[in-house]
């Protein structure tokens, strides 16, 4: 089992206006209309221009997007065609020079609007040009319990056990709680609830013969959770002093039931731990919600989880004014040290501004070898975000 920091970039918003939980409240909701993102290395390296279209003024999801470079030239362009109902149910990216490289199908559950699935293409949509499946897995009070993927290998003479061309199928269990995060399609930390990778030519190549046929299975991975969605055991085909290969969890809540730590031990009397367990601290806003999490490594010579490994922290921003649907903005810091590569990494997201018809994100990060973690780094922007919203009355 492992517990992994947020999926890259932090920001969970709606650039592509594919959002939120419904409120109480009328009819207004907000919509993005321009966006700009400027790179950094140093210094300003590189700019997009990203505008968004809608075939009508009060529709929530846009029909296209369109990204040009800093002399107008068109870099990119994404259409979208919808169902009677008003929902994506397609995507086609053309390139600059008006190739159609990619598409997507989509779907949407039409009383949350919240994406549901996605299949990318490579190409013309057909099974063997089928490159990625991505599927959101939400409750009946529309918190996101996890995501599956799939990866599809592009080799056309594979097949896997299954007699399909999956490479590798896992699925992702989000934490902590449901009710310490928001609703809606908002990714925080998570556990691998299950992983299935196949062996590809790609891996034959590299690790030779004896790891067995191409089409089976690599790697298999499952995490137990009781009905309450805590883990309770985690097992996998591989491990070493790094990954454990089997784990038993020790689960420390508050008086409210809030997840306080999650310990993970090498036997079932749960008093057993080498450097390959970890235990995962959450901390909490004052009213609840999920705010951070570190992911701290067995130190043998201590006998504690002392040794900083990941962390990750997060926070929520929403507009005061209750919308029809949900806007709400997260930005945070995710860090990594690596402990055989002696390597710490640290990105950062602060939302500089978001108000009068505006927002502005920019990103920042720090990458560099060390002989154990130092935290406190001085971080390199690397990006900055500004788009453009305004409010429709649906």
């Amino acid at each position: 089992m492992k517990l992994f920091k947020l999926f890259p970039l932090l920001i969970i918003l709606l650039i592509s206006c594919e959002k939120k939980e419904a409120v109480q409240n009328p009819d207004e909701y907000i919509i993005i209309t321009e966006e700009v993102i400027e790179t950094y290395d140093s210094v300003l390296v590189d700019t997009e221009l990203i505008t968004y279209e809608y075939a009508n003024d009060n529709d929530y999801f846009w029909q296209k997007k369109v990204v040009k470079d800093t002399a107008g030239i068109v870099i990119k362009s994404i259409e979208r065609e919808f169902d009677q109902n008003g929902l994506p149910i397609k995507e086609v990216v053309t390139d600059e020079i008006g190739t159609q490289i990619d598409k997507a199908v989509l779907k949407y559950n039409p009383k949350t609007m919240e994406l549901i699935q996605k299949d990318q293409y490579e190409g013309e949509i057909a099974d063997e040009n089928r490159t990625r499946t991505v599927m959101y897995h939400f409750d009946d009070d529309n918190y996101l319990i996890s995501e599956e993927v799939k990866i599809y290998e592009d080799d056309e003479n594979f097949k896997n056990i299954n007699n399909d061309n999956v490479k590798d199928h896992y699925v992702l269990r989000f934490l902590p709680n449901k009710e310490n995060r928001p609703k809606g399609n908002h990714e925080t930390v998570y556990m691998v609830e299950k992983r299935v990778m196949y062996i590809t030519p790609e891996i034959k190549e590299e690790e030779g013969d004896e790891i067995g046929e191409i089409g089976e299975v690599y790697l298999e991975s499952n995490t137990k959770f009781d009905d309450n969605g805590l883990p309770l055991t985690y097992e996998s085909t591989h491990g070493d002093d790094h990954d454990a290969s089997q784990e038993y969890f020790k689960v420390e809540k508050d008086e409210s039931g809030k997840i306080l730590s999650i310990t993970g031990y090498l036997n079932e009397a749960l008093d057993s731990a080498t450097f390959a367990n970890e235990k995962w601290v959450f901390e909490y806003t004052d009213d609840g919600l999920y705010k951070s999490y570190e992911e701290l490594k067995y130190d043998d010579t201590t006998a504690t989880f002392t040794l900083f490994h990941d962390g990750s922290s997060v926070e929520w921003h929403k507009m005061d004014l209750p919308l029809k649907y949900d806007f709400i903005l997260s930005a945070g810091t995710q860090e990594h040290y690596c402990w055989h590569r002696q390597r710490y990494s640290k990105k950062m997201e602060k939302i500089e501004k978001f108000d009068d018809g505006e927002i502005v994100i920019t990103e920042y990060s720090f990458s560099k070898p060390q002989d154990k973690p130092n935290r406190d780094v001085e971080l390199e922007k690397t990006r900055v975000t500004k788009m453009k919203y305004k409010k429709v009355k649906g």
